[in-house]
This record gives C-alpha cells, structure tokens and sequence, in this order.
C-alpha cells in the first residue's frame, strides 16, 4: 500500500506499507519533500496527484511486477478523477 499526502505548507509526502503474515502493517519506505515555487501555484487537486506519482516513482522498485497495488489519498476529488469508469 502506498499513502500520499500534499500540503502547501509541509510539501509531499508518501509512505510505502506491506502487509506481513500476521496482518501487521510493516513500514517499508517513506519521504517527503518541500514542493517548488512553481508548484505552489498548482491547484490542490494537481499537488495530490503530483505526490501521487512521485510516490510511486519513487518506490517503483517495489511496485514494478506486482499485478496490482493499493493507492491511499485523502483527496476526494483526486479519487473520483481516478477511479473514473472509461
């Protein structure tokens, strides 16, 4: 499971779970970082998906194979734009 969050103030941030046997959440990576100039203008919608996506770039090591993946976001918007019926 990868959880993302953004926020103007504090930046991105994501954290990467898997879930062990006993079905213990183990961490396996987390991070953070402050978002651009440029990116402070984004709308709030673009700053979730941008954590989003850098998230899962940045932990495609693990992800890369898996037939599937759970994404977590706050973002209620974000989650109807993604899991829109095509």
């Amino acid at each position: 499971m990868v959880q993302t969050d953004a926020s103007r103030l504090n930046g991105l941030g994501y954290i990467l779970l898997q879930e062990d046997e006993q079905g213990t959440w183990k961490l396996i990576e987390c991070g953070s970082r402050f978002i651009t100039e440029a990116e402070e203008r984004y709308a709030m919608v673009e700053l979730e998906l941008l954590a989003a996506v850098w998230a899962l770039r940045k932990c495609h090591i693990y992800l890369f194979g898996l037939s599937e993946f759970t994404l977590v976001t706050d973002h209620q918007p974000l989650l109807t734009i993604l899991n829109k019926k095509r």
